[in-house]
């Protein structure tokens, strides 16, 4: 999308305003099981790119002892 617009193209199917970081929550019982989730939904091969995954109750990127987490 960010090349599309640098070439002055627009991608099909897209709102230009997903050319920038977009923050999203992903509700996981943990990291990896988020990770895929957001893998699933916002495919690389499509262009999109992970740039950060944490918990959003401590902001450090790991798991939990236990309980479900809120990943952004």
């Amino acid at each position: 999308m960010q090349t599309a617009l640098a070439e002055g193209k627009a991608a099909p199917g897209l709102d230009p305003d997903w050319a920038g970081p977009q923050v999203i929550e992903i509700w996981a019982d943990n990291l990896a099981d988020a990770r895929r989730d957001v893998q699933r939904y916002y495919p690389p091969p499509l262009g999109y790119v992970l740039l950060s995954i944490q918990l959003s109750n401590s902001g450090v990127a790991k798991a939990p002892e236990s309980g479900q987490e809120n990943v952004a």
